[in-house]
């Protein structure tokens, strides 16, 4: 049954109307609290993609790794202490020895790297560093030269205790984007002046948690949150923090040096 009466015609204009300017502005403040809210959430879990696929790089190149030394009775890659070309033993490089091994070049380059991209256009860039110590390369020797007797699998007694690749960041005054990501620099031999290769605070938004690095980095180069993946010879990676690292250090333990030395 119809009504008698027609509608009030100011209740019919603010229908039309659409919302007030509180109600507006109610909408505006949920919206902004809501932002507040899930912002954190994405990013935190942006860093988290990220991490996962650079772990997934390295143990790719930790399978690299055994595939190469199951290729050559056991012996570990050779590696050269420059990747460029303009130096006479870049073909040693652990960048051109796993090269077969590795489907994709993708994996040679972390996301948290700023400067990814531009490490893949550059010849031996990488956002991993290999160990030294585990390479076929002589502790302190020349240039060119291989390590005698060279290191084999065998001869590691634990090998989920020796790094084999660890994340990289470009030293201040190296701006070229192979140079020194070849290996850790075994001369420099001591934790200190080791985290000024491998920043173990390299996932992380801002600052480094290590004073060192307020020195010799920029701080677009930190790594995500709080925290360094490090690679094992059994292929299983730790993602360490640093008080950890820092615990290595307080007790001179270098993790860089086989677990058989």
């Amino acid at each position: 049954m119809s009504s008698a009466f027609p509608p009030h015609p100011v209740s019919a204009k603010r229908r039309r109307g659409g919302f007030t300017l509180i109600e507006l502005l109610v909408v505006i403040a949920i919206i902004a609290i809501l932002a507040a809210i899930l912002f954190p959430v994405f990013a935190s879990a942006r860093v988290r993609g990220h991490q996962i696929t650079c772990v997934s790089n390295m143990r790719q190149l930790g399978t690299a790794f055994l595939l190469y030394t199951d290729d050559n009775d056991g012996a570990f890659p050779f590696n050269s202490h420059y990747p460029s070309p303009a130096y006479a033993d870049s073909k040693l490089s652990w960048r051109v020895t796993l090269d077969g091994y590795l489907k994709s070049r993708e994996v040679l380059v972390c996301p948290t790297d700023p400067r990814n991209s531009e490490r893949l256009k550059a010849t031996g860039g990488s956002s991993y560093v290999m160990n030294s110590y585990v390479s076929s390369i002589p502790v302190y020797g020349s240039f060119g030269q291989v390590r005698s007797p060279a290191l084999f699998l065998e001869t590691v007694p634990r090998p989920s205790e020796m790094l084999t690749f660890v994340e990289f960041i470009s030293q201040d005054g190296r701006n070229n984007d192979q140079w020194s990501n070849d290996h850790t620099h075994e001369w420099l031999a001591i934790w200190s002046e080791f985290l000024v290769d491998v920043d173990p605070a390299r996932h992380k938004v801002g600052a480094s948690l290590i004073p060192k690095f307020g020195v010799k980095y920029d701080k677009e180069q930190r790594l995500r949150d709080g925290s360094a993946n490090y690679l094992y010879l059994d292929s299983h990676v730790r993602s360490l923090k640093p008080l950890q690292i820092k615990a290595y250090f307080d007790q001179r333990i270098d993790i860089q040096k086989p677990a058989a030395s």
